[in-house]
């Protein structure tokens, strides 16, 4: 019998942060997600490993 369902990936997020927001920040990231034309999640990941990622080269420099 075929395998069914999407395919596993190489290197599954499997770490889960929690984050809790002010009703005013959640509508404020949601807005910005929204705009950006992503998910919440993709836009929090995306603008949290690029501030992470600036971080570093800062402490590099």
């Amino acid at each position: 019998m075929a395998q069914r369902g999407r395919p596993k990936s190489g290197d599954p997020r499997d770490n889960i942060v929690p984050v809790r927001f002010t009703v005013s920040e959640h509508e404020e990231v949601a807005r910005a997600a929204d705009a950006a034309g992503v998910s919440l999640s993709a836009y929090l990941r995306a603008r949290g490993l690029a501030a992470a990622k600036r971080s570093l080269r800062r402490e590099q420099s």
